[in-house]
Formats: C-alpha cells, structure tokens, sequence
C-alpha cells in the first residue's frame, strides 16, 4: 500500500505504519481503494481525480478550471524544500553535514571529507546512509539545488551565475541535475515560481 504525509512528518509516519510505501514526491498515490494526498493544496487535485473517477474527465476538467486548480502538477518535489537538518545522534554525520554546508560551494572529495573527520570514506558513507538515508554526495546536491531554487526566485542573476555560486562550474551539469532532482529546469523554475 502506497502513501503520503508532509514531508516534516516522514520519519514519524514510517515509524507508526511500517508496512506503508511511504512515496514524498507524487502529489497523490492510489493504491487499491485508496488515494492519498501528500500536502494540504494536494487535497484539490485529489478531489479533482475522484471527480475524474466518478464523473469523467470532462466534468473533472470543467471542475478544475472552474476551482483554478492546475491537474498538471503530478510531483511535490519542486514545492519542498531540501530538508538539510534530519534529527538523528550521529555526532560523525553532523560534523560532515556542518561541514558540507560551509564548503558547499567547493569541489567535494569523500575521502578528503573523511580524513577531516578522522573516519574512514567507506565508515563515513555508511553512517551518512543510516542517519539520512542518502550519501554524502547527493546529500551536497540537494543543499547546492535549494540554495539555487532560493536564488532563481528571488534574484535576477542569470542561470550561470546562480550554478557557480552554489559550486558548479559546468552550467549544463547543473541543468540536467536541477531538472532531475526538481522536475523542471531552472529556467522554467524561475518562470514557474517568481
């Protein structure tokens, strides 16, 4: 069984019911009977689709337009933002994320990052996964991506501007890894969320 929650409340929500898919990027699941929304605005487009199930998609379409509720949205993830302090003990993985944040903007090396530390890069990967659930590595990106969604829409820098100053130095690298990571491109972002 799929379902969602706030993203703040994610590691309560796998606690409480382990045997859900809990899924932190589709605006809604539907998983036999049941469809779940992930965020408060989410609730419209669920509503939209049980429309859609019972009615067609010519009344749900008429609904949507009529309530300005835009169906497209399919992804949370470029609506949340990058959720850099997940509470756990791990004295090392704090160490490392403090560190990733002052030195984001420079080139990362794990090992480097682990001889700082006093561990090893393999010990330091696998307590980074156990803390967070993800590297060391994607763990830089997703700071680098936020900081860059906060500068698209709150700056008139240009694209290459905002990809250097956030530790980039390939501006297409950037690009194809804000779109993955967030489902747009930045400049579409931009447009987007201005």
């Amino acid at each position: 069984m799929a379902g969602l929650t706030n993203r703040r409340l994610a590691d309560e929500f796998r606690s409480r019911y382990p045997k859900v898919n809990l899924q932190l990027d589709p605006v809604i699941t539907e998983s036999d009977r049941l469809i779940c929304a992930g965020s408060s605005a989410a609730y419209l487009i669920q509503t939209i689709h049980i429309i859609k199930h019972f009615s067609g998609p010519t009344i749900a379409s008429q609904c949507a337009k009529t309530m300005l509720i835009d169906t497209n949205r399919t992804k949370q993830l470029p609506y949340l933002p990058f959720l850099a302090e997940k509470e756990h003990s791990d004295s090392l993985v704090h160490k490392a994320q403090q560190q990733l944040q002052k030195n984001m903007r420079t080139e990362l090396r794990i090992s480097m990052l682990a001889d700082s530390l006093g561990a090893s890069e393999r010990t330091l990967i696998r307590r980074f996964r156990l803390a967070l659930e993800q590297s060391p590595l994607n763990y830089l990106q997703g700071l680098r991506i936020d900081v860059a969604q906060n500068l698209l829409r709150e700056s008139d820098q240009s694209i290459e501007v905002i990809a250097t100053s956030v530790g980039y130095t390939d501006t297409s690298s950037f690009c194809r890894l804000f779109k993955q990571k967030i489902g747009h491109s930045p400049g579409a972002y931009r447009s987007k969320f201005r």
